[in-house]
């Protein structure tokens, strides 16, 4: 794989007393050289835990045989069942098998027994499924360098703390998807998994077409993206100028999460990433500058930001993978002149698409928290603003998930009524699908003359048809 580097950033600011927030898309491009052959389904390890309450014996088997029927030929896969004391269900050596028709049928047949008819009730212990699922990792070779944790699950976690510690034992060595059944699991707890591991968390609804159906096609994203994997892991760093302070790095193309920085120097970071295909993934980078002792209307390097195979042998790059690139820098520019920020720098057109959309995703997830706490008005508060976001930036798809639990009177004006019964199923996969994705790219470019506008009152870019500036709401 190759990996090229781009950085939009450009910010114009102020140069008001104190420190001033400068906010930067990085962009990474993975592609294969040239020659490189297609990625082998020998190098990719799933595991799959399911745990379900002991009266849905039969979702157990359904949901539990159409993950294993999903393992593509050559993989190494193998299944767990349970809730407090994980079982093991094929193979019954406790170790992995590789895929073939003959494998996954076994699998298939011993689903049945992941959960006895006598299993006693009790929260999922997520912290224990993690530490058998590191154990079990540790034993596949560099041969398999693709690991990833599916986990099923109709349940409430147990035991936050030790999630935490063990999400932290955890990272780095393998990635995790969790799929939630019916409306009866805590979100709070998937997304935190999902996150920390550089998965996605979703709902299975158990509608008409049976937990099978709807289990398959929950899968197919995720096998797709675990297919596609050319390279498991890819580290990005970041060198601050003096006086520079990071604040935060968070994925928002094609998922959503925030990456967690490990110090390496005074002014050095690195952030670990997970399973590449050949993609594009965009990171919103946000740091603080003080302007005091720098010169006026000069683009000043604030940052520089690398990408690098890590060495770590649990991580260690697939064979044709780039070792790393050349450093993209983080730029800024202090002036007199320059509009005034109002919530986010003046920057450039991806930074304000992806500020935007990061603001409605959080003002939707917020209103699904705030809605199964019962706090009707702050729900309708957040809902509100999602609506407006929405509308501004023609997402008809969030716009869609939204009229399922609002009534929308005015999209642009954010006017919206919480419908008098919500599906609390919908509610929680909302929750879901804000906190980790997908969520998309910015749009191409507009042709000259097509979108030229900016905002008169915080400088803006203005989208052709936009009757709102995304960044203060000022009505064109």
């Amino acid at each position: 794989m190759q990996f090229t580097l781009s950085v939009d950033a450009d910010a114009t600011r102020v140069p008001a007393q104190g420190k001033q927030r400068v906010d930067a898309v990085v962009r990474v491009d993975a592609r294969p050289l040239p020659g490189e052959p297609p990625p082998d389904p020998a190098g990719i390890g799933i595991l799959i835990a399911v745990d379900f309450a002991p009266g849905r014996r039969d979702i157990t088997r359904e949901t539990a045989t159409a993950a294993v029927s999903a393992v593509p030929d050559g993989a190494s896969f193998a299944l767990l069942g349970g809730g407090e004391r994980p079982v093991t269900g094929y193979p019954f050596s406790g170790g992995w098998a590789v895929a073939d028709r003959s494998t996954r049928g076994l699998a298939a047949f011993e689903a049945g027994r992941l959960m006895p008819l006598n299993a006693p009730a009790g929260a999922t212990s997520y912290a224990t499924w993690l530490a058998l699922a590191r154990r079990m990792f540790a034993r596949l070779g560099p041969a398999v360098p693709v690991r990833h944790l599916l986990m099923i699950t109709d349940g409430v976690g147990s035991g936050a703390d030790r999630v935490d510690r063990e999400l932290a034992a955890c990272h780095g060595r393998f990635g995790c998807d969790v799929l939630g059944v019916g409306d009866r699991w805590d979100p709070r707890a998937l997304l935190r998994i999902a996150a920390r591991l550089h998965g996605r968390a979703a709902a299975l609804p158990l509608d008409h077409d049976g937990p099978a159906a709807a289990a398959t096609r929950a899968l197919a994203p995720v096998l797709a993206r675990l297919t596609a994997a050319r390279s498991p892991a890819l580290e990005l760093g970041l060198t601050l100028r003096r006086g520079v302070r990071f604040e935060s790095l968070a994925e928002v193309s094609p998922a959503r999460r925030t990456l967690h920085p490990r110090r390496t120097a005074p002014r050095q970071l690195r952030f670990h990433t997970q399973m590449w295909a050949a993609e594009t993934r965009s990171y919103l980078l946000s740091l603080t500058a003080d302007p005091e002792g720098d010169p006026l209307e000069t683009p000043l390097q604030l940052a520089a930001v690398t990408a690098t195979a890590p060495a770590a042998p649990e991580a260690a790059p697939a064979p044709g993978t780039t070792p790393g690139t050349a450093p993209a820098a983080v730029t800024a520019r202090w002036s007199w002149s320059a509009p005034p920020a109002t919530g986010a720098a003046e920057a450039g057109r991806s930074v304000v698409f992806h500020l935007s959309y990061n603001g409605m995703l959080d003002a939707y997830g917020e209103g699904c928290i705030a809605l199964v706490a019962d706090r009707r008005d702050l729900a309708t508060r957040r809902f509100a603003v999602a609506t407006r976001l929405a509308h501004q930036l023609g997402d008809l798809e969030t716009l869609a998930k939204l009229r399922e639990i609002v009534e929308i009177e005015d999209a642009p004006r954010g006017l919206v009524r919480i419908r008098a019964s919500v599906n609390h199923a919908v509610v929680h996969a909302g929750r879901l699908s804000s906190g980790t994705g997908p969520a998309p790219l910015p749009g191409p470019e507009p042709p000259p003359g097509g979108s030229a506008a900016r905002c008169p009152d915080c400088g803006a870019d203005l989208a052709a048809k936009a009757r709102f500036c995304v960044r203060c709401g000022r009505r064109r």
